[in-house]
């Protein structure tokens, strides 16, 4: 009796030892109903069906959801559902041309005139700009379409070759801005950096990704498009105005071409696993050379790939029209805060200052 005494003894204390060095899992299980309560008083406020959150704090992450899956469905979200997160796919992209320049594939240096020459056409004004420029949004190169893309993309099935036609529009269009010095947030600056990416490694910038960011850091939930198959509420759907759309229904997302500009999905843990990489707190995808010069300041305020806020806070939202996303990442505080929501609400500045308001109120949570 005394032997098991003494055993039952020195499990009671190993336990309170690993309690200790573990931290206080109650206080972070407490955080998720906070969370939930938090999202849909957010999700009434701005009439959205779902919402999901995650807040990833000094190596521990706590998830919540609120709301359906699709306006009428009566299917809950689950904290674990992916969500289409817009334009925070330009940090993912940013990301990945740090990968292929450690791997000697690529120069921030390196031209456009360089990479692109040898196979399209490219006006002079765009060849001296750098990679760098362009995932800095300072490549000139404008915002919206080119007239005759629509027609010139038509006959091209793979996506690197419509990538490539389509850069060779917006590099023989005149520039919207002085390539080189003036910040213009631009969707093709992204389209044309992902060119020089395919053109440099003969692979689809989908594959790319896949293999040198997505798989490394085990986001899992991660896709292209919007998530989902068919007609099963398995996951969220997107929503226009007009109600609940599909995933496979051609509106449910933007052109697959523009994907390094914005067509990514992942559940809002993996989104916030991403941004802990950012500060180093889960696998350190980079080396630290790489993390100082996607997080510099360039231009305006901004890094490469990222706004910066003061404070040394990156972060990025985004939107196509049928989803909400955002993302902030605060470096000294080790602290990421990922937000979403299935649709854009009524209005789509209103929405994005109430997921701001919202990630303050879950910045601010014990």
């Amino acid at each position: 009796m005394r032997h098991i005494g003494f055993r039952m003894r020195f499990l009671i204390a190993f336990c309170c030892a690993l309690a200790l060095v573990l931290g206080p899992e109650p206080a972070v299980a407490q955080r998720r109903p906070a969370m939930a309560t938090l999202l849909e008083e957010t999700r009434h406020e701005i009439g959205v069906p779902g919402m999901a959150a995650s807040i990833w704090r000094r190596g521990r992450a706590v998830e919540a959801a609120a709301g359906e899956r699709a306006l009428g469905s009566g299917v809950a979200v689950a904290a674990g559902d992916p969500f289409h997160i817009g334009s925070i796919a330009k940090p993912f992209a940013a990301t990945l041309a740090a990968r292929l320049v450690e791997r000697g594939l690529l120069s921030w240096s390196d031209t456009v005139g360089a990479r692109l020459g040898p196979s399209i056409e490219v006006a002079q004004a765009y060849r001296g700009v750098t990679l760098a420029d362009l995932l800095a949004h300072r490549g000139g190169i404008g915002a919206s379409p080119h007239p005759d893309e629509e027609a010139r993309l038509a006959g091209i099935r793979d996506l690197p070759g419509q990538r490539l036609a389509a850069a060779r529009l917006m590099l023989n269009a005149p520039p919207a801005g002085a390539p080189e010095r003036t910040y213009l947030y631009s969707n093709y600056s992204y389209l044309v950096a992902a060119a020089m990416m395919e053109r440099a490694t003969g692979r689809a910038f989908e594959d790319l990704l896949r293999d040198e960011v997505l798989a490394p850091l085990r986001l899992t939930s991660a896709g292209f498009g919007a998530p989902g198959r068919g007609t099963s509420f398995a996951v969220p759907w997107g929503h226009s105005p007009r109600g609940p759309i599909p995933p496979n229904a051609p509106s449910a997302d933007n052109a697959a071409f523009m994907r390094p500009a914005g067509g990514l999905h992942m559940s809002m843990a993996d989104l916030a696993r991403f941004g802990a990489d950012q500060i180093g707190g889960a696998g350190r995808l980079l080396a630290p050379d790489s993390y100082r010069m996607l997080q510099g300041p360039v231009a305006r305020g901004r890094a490469i790939g990222w706004p910066l806020a003061p404070g040394g806070e990156l972060f990025h939202d985004g939107t196509n029209l049928r989803w909400f996303a955002l993302l902030r990442v605060f470096p000294e505080e080790r602290l990421v805060i990922a937000i979403a929501a299935n649709s854009t609400g009524a209005e789509i500045e209103r929405t994005r200052r109430a997921l701001w308001a919202l990630s303050d109120r879950l910045r601010r949570l014990p």
